[in-house]
């Protein structure tokens, strides 16, 4: 997926080729690093990776876009770099790795990463697609040894939503919840929703996901002039419910879920209140 040599050099901002980007850069964020690196100066270098020269910029950006916003933003001509020899895919995932330790992400950009993420760990480890976790007990024990798109070898058939979780800090079903909306919810949708209320509401953005392409748009404005629930929404436009509720006996319900609470393990109990939490219920 890459290679190990990497070298830091002073690199024209002209040479740096910035496409194809998960997120877009936060004015916001842009002019807090420039006033950082204005008083004190750059104090982490940009990732970038060499490419074939196209109109004189012959590496493309990898990590760092609001470090090289914020240097243009202030009229510098060459930035701090670390070059490293990857591929698309090895890039991508340094990219991704980078953004998901920022506890700032949103519930948006954090779920397009995981998901393009899971797209680029199935075409690494193909027998891990449907869910498969093949290491012995004996290397399930070892911790994950994680980093800048990097995976030793012991590790490879680790399912994705263990090492995804462990690389996110989050929980492995908070890692499936963030897949489904990530991959599912429209770029038009994800990018009107930016920015609002709803762009960290995972419960919201998890039932926009479940609907038609065609309709998201027009549910995620509906939501954004005051609808309070994806719900609330389809009933302003006039949308059928994708299924008809069923009945429920909330006293029967009550007892199955005590019943399987007072069954369950400590590990199961953890993740079912961790489900909770990423859904917003609690």
């Amino acid at each position: 997926m890459s290679g190990q040599d990497s070298v830091t050099i002073k690199l024209a901002l002209d040479r740096i080729a910035i496409v194809d980007r998960l997120r877009p850069a936060s004015p916001e964020a842009v002019e807090e690093i420039a006033t950082s690196m204005e008083a004190r100066g750059q104090l982490a270098p940009i990732i970038v990776r060499p490419i074939p020269p196209v109109q004189g910029r012959d590496h493309a950006l990898v990590a760092g876009l609001h470090r090289i916003e914020a240097a243009a933003s202030l009229g510098w001509t060459e930035i701090e770099a670390v070059i490293r020899h990857l591929d698309a895919d090895g890039a991508r995932m340094v990219e991704i790795d980078e953004n998901l330790r920022r506890r700032e992400l949103s519930v948006i950009d954090r779920s397009v990463f995981l998901h393009e993420r899971k797209q680029i760990w199935e075409r690494m480890y193909p027998e891990t697609r449907h869910g498969g976790d093949r290491l012995s007990d004996a290397s399930k024990s070892q911790p994950l040894r994680l980093g800048q798109g990097e995976l030793s070898q012991p590790l490879r058939h680790v399912r994705f939503t263990r090492e995804a979780a462990e690389a996110s800090g989050l929980s492995e079903r908070s890692v499936q919840i963030a897949v489904a909306i990530g991959g599912h919810l429209t770029p038009e949708t994800r990018d009107a929703l930016r920015g609002s209320d709803f762009e960290g509401a995972t419960r919201v953005l998890h039932a926009l996901a479940v609907e038609k392409p065609a309709d998201q748009i027009a549910i995620a404005n509906k939501l954004l002039d005051g609808a309070k629930t994806v719900d609330a929404a389809k009933a302003a436009l006039g949308i059928a419910p994708a299924r008809p509720a069923k009945p429920t006996d909330p006293e029967a319900n009550y007892k199955a879920l005590s019943k399987a609470w007072l069954c369950a393990s400590d590990h199961d109990r953890q993740r079912f209140i961790a489900m909770l939490k990423a859904t917003g219920e609690v």
